[in-house]
This record gives C-alpha cells, sequence and structure tokens, in this order.
C-alpha cells in the first residue's frame, strides 16, 4: 500500500510533456505576433513616410497610438489659414535651428524642391509658392554643410515626431507645426507633386523642410538623396 500511495504516477510523464509543449507554443506565438508588428512598420526605413492617424480634422479623435517621440499626445490639425504673406523666418528650438527664409526664384511649383540659397544659415522659399499655413505643402530647403563648416540644415535629420516648427511671417503671425515624420529619398525618387496632393485631398496645411542627405559624390558635387522632414499646422498666434 505505501507503494501505491508515493509512487510515481504512471501518467505524470506524459502530463509534464503536455505543460511543456503548451508554454513553447505559447511562447512562439508571442514571438510571431511581435516579429508581424515590427515588419508592418518597417516601411519607414525604406524611404515610406509613416503618417501619424492622429492628424486631420480637429473633430477627428486621437487613437492611443497618436503619440509623439517623447511618448506625448499628438496635437489635431489646425484647419489651413488664409494667408498670402512670405515667411522670413524659421524656428526649430530642439535643433537650435534659426534663420532667416528669403524668397527664391519664382516658378511653378514642379517635381522637384526649391533650390537652397547660396547662404549656409539662410533657409529658401519659392517665391509666389505655398506659404506656410496655407493649404498643400509649403516647402522650405537649406543647405547641411559647405567645405569648411555645417550648414543651418545639418542637424534636421534628429527631428523626430512631435518636434515644435515654427514660421514667422512678414505681417508678424507664427505658424506653429508638429513634425510627423522624417525620411531620407533618393533624388531621382523624389516628387514634390505627391506631397502636394495628398496635403490637398486631406484638406491639411503642412510643411515640407528639405535638405541634402545621403552619400556625396565629389565628382558630381552632390548628395545622393534628400532628407525630408514633414510638419503639418497646429496653430497660430501673433509674434
Amino acid at each position: 500500500m505505501a507503494a501505491e500511495r508515493f509512487g510515481r504516477d504512471p501518467g505524470s510523464r506524459e502530463r509534464r510533456w503536455l505543460v511543456t509543449g503548451l508554454v513553447w507554443a505559447v511562447v512562439l506565438l508571442t514571438l510571431w505576433l511581435w516579429g508581424w508588428e515590427i515588419t508592418s512598420f518597417s516601411g519607414a526605413g525604406r524611404g515610406e513616410s509613416v503618417r501619424s492617424p492622429a492628424t486631420g480634422s480637429p473633430a477627428t479623435a486621437a487613437s492611443a497610438d497618436d503619440r509623439s517621440a517623447d511618448d506625448r499626445p499628438m496635437p489635431y490639425a489646425h484647419d489651413p489659414v488664409n494667408s498670402s504673406t512670405r515667411p522670413v523666418r524659421l524656428a526649430i528650438d530642439a535643433l537650435g535651428v534659426r534663420a532667416p527664409v528669403v524668397p527664391g526664384k519664382a516658378g511653378a511649383e514642379d517635381a522637384s524642391p526649391p533650390r537652397p540659397p547660396p547662404d549656409a544659415d539662410e533657409v529658401s522659399w519659392r517665391r509666389g509658392g505655398t506659404v506656410p499655413g496655407a493649404r498643400g505643402v509649403a516647402m522650405l530647403a537649406g543647405r547641411v554643410d559647405t567645405a569648411r563648416r555645417h550648414a543651418v540644415f545639418f542637424p534636421l535629420s534628429r527631428a523626430r515626431p512631435g518636434t515644435a516648427v515654427e514660421v514667422t511671417g512678414s505681417d508678424g503671425v507664427v505658424t506653429e507645426f508638429m513634425v510627423e515624420s522624417t525620411e531620407v529619398v533618393r533624388r531621382a525618387r523624389f516628387d514634390a507633386r505627391r506631397y502636394r496632393s495628398a496635403a490637398e485631398e486631406e484638406g491639411r496645411a503642412e510643411l515640407l523642410l528639405v535638405s541634402p542627405g545621403g552619400d556625396y559624390d565629389r565628382r558630381r558635387h552632390a548628395y545622393s538623396s534628400y532628407v525630408l522632414v514633414s510638419a503639418y499646422l497646429t496653430g497660430t498666434r501673433q509674434a
């Protein structure tokens, strides 16, 4: 009788194998789901912009995923403003960027970005183009470096979702923007019309900051790509 009370249960080994198998199944399922979540967002590393779902109409409810790089909720997008005032100053305090904005060459807005100004400490805006705060995409371009030193947009690639950007107009009104994506796109693949079309379709006022990036070709004296920082309008105030 003692042997029957304290002896090993003939089915214990099978139960242990069953429990072990169930534990491994749960672990493998968890790893598979985690890997799927990462790969579903991997497009941002290939030059594909990931747009924040929190942006759009001010009446749109923000979701739990609409957060900045420091885990703060992203603000709603402000309605575009009726303005024809040209920009005169750009400020990105988090990156230490403060620069005058100068009008560049006039012309129709096409697939190319504005040309950076000759002065490495200035930012250019295409004369007659979309002004910051108006419906569509206002584009500002700056240099990343010179033969001797860093230029105004050298730190641009460090912009992250939630970075605040301010553009002051000649009338003293400050248009406030919030960065929602930073990407690097090959020069040959960049088409400004894609950004303008998306913003106009959504009825948003956006800002696109453009600087050279990628590899530097010493023979052609040009960079292989563009660094693109996309931001959307969140408000206005008087300077």
